[in-house]
């Protein structure tokens, strides 16, 4: 190219460079190899009895019929409320540096819709009203060209593809996290409004819109699973991240859940095959990031807060894994000091970061930590995290609502470990509300945010409220659906003492809020 003499030696030294390279490679990894190989011997060693401690501690499932959000809980979940009500072309209150790396504006939405969800089937099954309607908006934002159009330049740079659907081949960070947050709120509500045609629309220009439902979307997701060789649904093209498919891959569970299907079935043991054999090593911790066209691993950023994730997320699939997991977790990098605050062994420089900020700051690990612990049952360690973040997050309540000085990321994680207790996620992902609480008389109408709903259960045939004042105006009506017809109930708790549904199962009754205000609906 320099139009300059070759040296005679020059194509037989470029040729032993490559060899040398290859063997240094080769050296590396067989070290690595071997070091796995004698701390897999270790850990073999201490896993039972680090298991049966952890079973045998773990605190017990509370019984969803008497769950009950507290008012600092309630206080925390209006940051996300609030920022799911604000008109959807919106994103006040957002962190946004970029859309690429975990400042961008899909994984603060995926989370927050996550803790919505949460509240929703575990404290407030009977409640849809505002809850619902925030989850929408949230849902809904992901179709503003900001959040998505960062696939654009991946699918041209990564694919050479002028085809810009961000649902369709790979992306699993935007299409296998909506497919989650879409099915999650249908399992929970009953409301099928994703599944009309064109129900989502990713509009590229004037010209040009990628029409989707939750129909198409889940199609995506459970083609990609099937169709990679290892399994593993890439994020960007070509590269297949661990978290990102433990956390994508719940939402086909969700999505047969609401449409009483059997999606995951299919792909289950398919995935685990290859999770196990291309994604685990030999000393039981998963490779960050894999490519999918050579199968070797991708070294990203990592840190203790991976493992602590695959402990929370591979809970819903593989609670083997999961036990397993946080038992390494929690042997070799959690402890508690004497004075009970949380000590943790850090691996690498994310662990001390806020990564939905990219600042220095130990929030986001001791919010996965606490989420962990949480669906794992091990509630001393969550609420030393817990106590550490109120330390270190700087929190602070003003106009009745709690939000930490850390990025929007991180907050919804925070608010993640606020509401879970043990096997949580696993519940919420496959199990979802009793059967009651989807046919079952329903609060619909209240307002927000003078009305705060800390509890919302049915039996069946009544409807079990616990309601907080958020505003000034004290008497408050709400409004009731799917009550029986032309059918009388008693009210305890509030100023209406009877009301009587009319011909479509509707009623209104008044309530005096004064602090924490039980109010039950019975068949008189």
């Amino acid at each position: 190219m320099t139009r300059g003499p070759i040296q005679s030696w020059a194509p037989y030294a470029a040729g032993g460079l490559v060899l040398v390279c290859a063997v240094l490679a080769t050296a590396r990894n067989i070290r690595k190899h071997a070091r796995q190989l004698v701390l897999r011997e270790k850990r073999e060693a201490y896993l039972p009895t680090a298991l049966a401690k952890l079973q045998a501690t773990a605190s017990p499932r509370p019984d969803i019929a008497a769950r009950e959000l507290s008012p600092r809980d309630l206080a925390h979940m209006r940051f996300f409320i609030d920022r799911g009500l604000q008109p959807i072309d919106s994103f006040n209150g957002f962190t946004i540096i970029d859309q690429f790396q975990p400042a961008a504006l899909r994984y603060s939405l995926n989370f927050m819709q996550y803790a919505l969800a949460i509240q929703q089937c575990q404290y407030t099954p009977s409640f849809h009203g505002y809850l619902s309607k925030a989850q929408r908006n949230l849902i809904a934002k992901f179709q503003d060209k900001r959040v998505w159009g960062y696939w654009i330049w991946e699918k041209l740079l990564g694919h050479f593809s002028l085809h810009f659907d961000p649902i369709g081949r790979d992306n699993i960070m935007l299409g296998g996290f909506l497919n989650l947050n879409i099915n999650l709120y249908q399992a929970n509500t009953g409301d099928r409004c994703y599944d009309q045609p064109g129900a989502f629309q990713f509009r590229l220009n004037v010209r040009k819109a990628y029409q989707h439902s939750a129909h198409t979307i889940n199609a995506a997701a459970v083609h990609n699973f099937k169709a990679s060789v290892l399994a593993l649904y890439p994020c960007e093209p070509c590269l297949a991240y661990t978290y990102c498919n433990l956390l994508g891959l719940a939402g086909v569970p969700a999505y047969d859940r609401a449409h009483g299907q059997k999606h995951f079935t299919d792909i289950r043991n398919h995935f685990r095959k290859h999770l196990d054999e291309d994604a685990c090593y030999p000393d039981f911790t998963f490779a960050t990031g894999i490519c999918n066209l050579t199968g070797t691993e991708v070294r990203l950023t990592e840190g203790v807060y991976t493992e602590m994730a695959y402990a929370w997320l591979a809970n819903a699939h593989f609670p083997d894994v999961a036990q397993r997991s946080w038992a390494i977790v929690r042997t070799e990098s959690l402890s508690l000091q004497q004075d009970g605050r949380i000590k943790i062994q850090t691996k690498g420089a994310a662990d001390n970061l806020d990564l939905g900020a990219y600042r220095k700051s130990p929030t986001t690990l001791l919010a996965i930590t606490a989420i962990g612990a949480r669906e794992m049952g091990d509630d001393a360690m969550a609420e030393a995290a817990m106590a550490e973040l109120d330390r270190v997050g700087n929190p602070t309540l003003e106009d009745g609502i709690l939000r930490y000085e850390v990025s929007s990321y991180t907050q919804s994680h925070i608010a993640i470990a606020r509401l879970l207790r043990r096997d949580d996620w696993r519940s919420t992902i496959l199990n979802g509300p009793p059967a009651s609480c989807l046919t079952g008389p329903l609060l619909t109408e209240a307002s927000y945010p003078d009305v705060l709903v800390a509890r919302a259960f049915s039996d069946g045939d009544d409807l079990q409220l616990v309601l907080y004042p958020g505003g000034t105006q004290r008497r408050q009506m709400l409004g009731l659906e799917r009550l029986r017809p032309d059918t009388r109930y008693r009210v305890e708790g509030a100023v209406t003492e009877q009301i009587i549904a009319d011909a479509s199962g509707r009623a209104n009754l008044s309530v005096d809020l004064e602090g924490r205000t039980p109010v039950n609906v019975l068949p008189a």
